[in-house]
């Protein structure tokens, strides 16, 4: 299948839309959240106005991402484009956070509650097969590895060259491999 006739996107989060944060962020967040449930922390209350500064500084969306993801939304519906994504624990509530910093929501129109978190990356595709989805943009090969069967569009996004040489022989031949938003989109738009 083609990226043009994908009718259900599932795009992952971490170097798909937002830039992995380093590991000395990381680092800061886990001290500064330690016993604090963020999902559950009122808007404008120290600790999340705390939050979203480290968040501003240190998390910043992948080139063109959201306005790519605002693409998607446009070529197939909202109600067809999920983020799949593995995290779990403190990341779940932290990266639903950064959703709300940069305003992903409102600016590509995807829906509050299309993001499907995992705590392993293999189980994305059991998600991938309850929703549907025929197509997922990720950046890591494991995880198109673990998906190949139920989702008929794999997209390589801006694969590491780690990641190739460990995964390529092993995915099928008609994976496309993009390396920014820009490129996937000419592609979506010119097949």
């Amino acid at each position: 299948m083609r990226p043009r006739e994908v009718r259900k996107w599932g795009v992952d989060l971490g170097n798909v839309i937002v830039k992995n944060v380093s590991h000395t962020a990381r680092h800061i967040l886990n001290a500064q959240l330690t016993g604090i449930d963020v999902p559950m922390l009122r808007e404008g209350s120290p600790e999340l106005v705390s939050l979203d500064h480290v968040l501003r500084e240190w998390a910043k969306p992948v080139d063109d991402a959201l306005a790519g993801v605002q693409r998607l939304v446009q070529r197939v519906g909202a109600d067809r484009v999920w983020i799949v994504s593995r995290c779990s624990g403190l990341e779940r509530g932290v990266n639903a956070r950064i959703l709300s910093i940069f305003d992903a929501y409102a600016v590509t129109g995807l829906l509050r509650d299309h993001v499907h978190f995992v705590d392993r990356r293999s189980e994305k595709a059991g998600v991938c097969a309850q929703l549907g989805i025929d197509g997922h943009i990720d950046d890591r090969g494991e995880v198109l590895f673990a998906v190949k069967d139920v989702v008929p569009c794999l997209v390589w996004f801006n694969p590491t060259s780690a990641d190739v040489s460990c995964w390529c022989a092993q995915l099928p031949k008609e994976t496309y491999t993009v390396y920014s938003w820009n490129e996937l989109i000419t592609r979506l738009d010119a097949e």
